[in-house]
């Protein structure tokens, strides 16, 4: 990890960020401790961001970053979000749509209206159609 520079927070929207969010904090050490606690609280008061290169192994290509102060009320850490380079963003221009018709909003309506899964008719009585205890799901199968 190696900073780069800082900025304004305001300077990095939050669309900008393109994986999961990664904590970073220091390690077990009362000297790493103290020097990542006073970079977290300047950054903090200061509303700014570091950007950082980062590599997450040795043979890893490099992506840019964005470190975020987070002050909590038992920790401080630091928000890692990657950030897009010039390879990343595309920029591609589409036609304006037409504006659809009314009959082209009612087919889309009754769709709409037929994907509802709630209530079928069964013996005419209205019926739960998925059923949580009948329907598969792999998340309960996972742990079950």
């Amino acid at each position: 990890m190696k900073l780069l520079c800082f900025a304004d927070k305001k300077s990095v929207p939050r669309h900008y960020f393109m994986h999961s969010v990664d904590m970073v904090i220091a390690a077990d050490d009362e000297n790493h401790k103290s020097a990542l606690a006073s970079l977290i609280n300047a950054l903090y008061e200061l509303d700014k961001v570091a950007i950082i290169r980062y590599c997450y192994r040795n043979d890893a290509a490099p992506k840019l970053a964005c470190l975020i102060p987070h002050i909590g009320s038992s920790y401080e850490c630091m928000w890692m979000n990657i950030l897009p380079t010039v390879e990343d963003i595309r920029d591609y221009q589409f036609t304006s749509l037409k504006e659809s018709t009314a009959q082209q909003q009612k087919v889309v309506g009754d769709f709409i209206d037929a994907l509802d899964l709630m209530k079928v008719e069964e013996d005419d009585d209205e019926t739960e159609s998925l059923k949580i205890s009948k329907t598969f799901n792999p998340t309960l199968q996972y742990y079950y």
